[in-house]
């Protein structure tokens, strides 16, 4: 018997097992969802960078929204955000409103060309993962869905 086997028991094994599975398996998925944004970045427009994209889908979330809302969301910097939005406002995808309620402020929601986009990005993405879970049963996906509910809300 080692050090390790007396201060481990089996079952913490099996428990440790399975969490470096589940370790194993979400590296895996936020690996293959990075590639997948990209690409889907790419479909909007070829010279748009993944973390770009990322912004363009939280001013369709939260829109009309402000910088500093999204720098929020997506625990990024001001200035980093700023940089974005410029980015997406150059493509013709978001519009700088004067903010009602601060005339100092702006507000960024998504123009025509970028409500066209993100339906395009949201079909796409709706394709990919439907044909992923082809085979799938309600129950299966049901199960899944509240699966990953209890995991995100347990990381927030």
């Amino acid at each position: 018997m080692t050090a390790t086997d007396e201060v481990i028991s089996h079952a913490e094994a099996l428990e440790f097992s399975a969490v470096r599975g589940i370790e194993y398996e979400l590296r895996t998925l936020v690996r293959r969802i990075r590639l997948n944004k990209a690409e889907v970045a790419r479909t909007i427009h070829e010279e748009m960078p993944p973390s770009t994209y990322t912004v363009f889908v939280v001013v369709s979330d939260r829109q009309p929204t402000r910088a500093g809302e999204i720098a929020e969301v997506l625990d990024m910097d001001k200035s980093v955000i700023s940089r974005h939005l410029a980015a997406l406002t150059e493509l013709g995808l978001i519009r700088r409103d004067c903010d009602p309620d601060d005339r100092r402020s702006h507000t960024v929601s998504l123009t025509g060309l970028g409500v066209e986009k993100v339906r395009e990005a949201i079909t796409m993405r709706w394709e990919d993962i439907s044909a992923r879970l082809e085979g799938w049963t309600m129950d299966d996906l049901e199960a899944f869905v509240a699966q990953l509910r209890r995991f995100n809300a347990a990381i927030e």
